[in-house]
């Protein structure tokens, strides 16, 4: 017999360990941008105005390499060839959360785990471009 197979609903979609665990990687990553981004950037009129944008735009993953520096071209290049490659696992990420799945409690542990590695493969992927901004 085939697993049943819930209908999600909205109530039952986005729960508290999914607000938990987003705000538990984004400040862990915020704050890792504002580290990097405060030490990285030369002093200039801009430095504190950039470090704000920048902290304030670590939500966008490996887009913040090339953000952190203005929109430079090589930066935004690769800020966006690391987001082409890593979306797709932060899209499965949030996909199988409002996808059905059987009420199994190995079905519930997998859709909980995709949830946090892509985040987690989203926010880490930014190291790259950082990497690149500041090298």
């Amino acid at each position: 017999m085939l697993a049943t197979i819930a209908q999600p609903t909205r109530s039952s979609v986005w729960t508290a360990f999914h607000l938990w665990t987003f705000l538990i990687l984004w400040i862990f990553w915020t704050t890792l941008v504002y580290y990097v981004v405060d030490r990285g950037l030369d002093e200039g009129p801009d430095h504190q105005r950039m470090v704000v944008i920048s902290t304030l735009l670590s939500v966008t993953g490996p887009l913040i390499g090339g953000i952190s520096r203005g929109g430079q071209g090589c930066c935004m290049e690769i800020s966006w060839q690391v987001a082409a490659f890593t979306a797709p696992f932060l899209l499965i990420g949030i996909a199988a959360q409002v996808l059905p799945w059987p009420k199994h409690p190995l079905a519930q542990g997998m859709k909980y785990f995709l949830w946090i590695a892509g985040w987690a493969i989203w926010f880490a992927s930014g190291i790259v471009p950082m990497g690149h901004a500041y090298s």
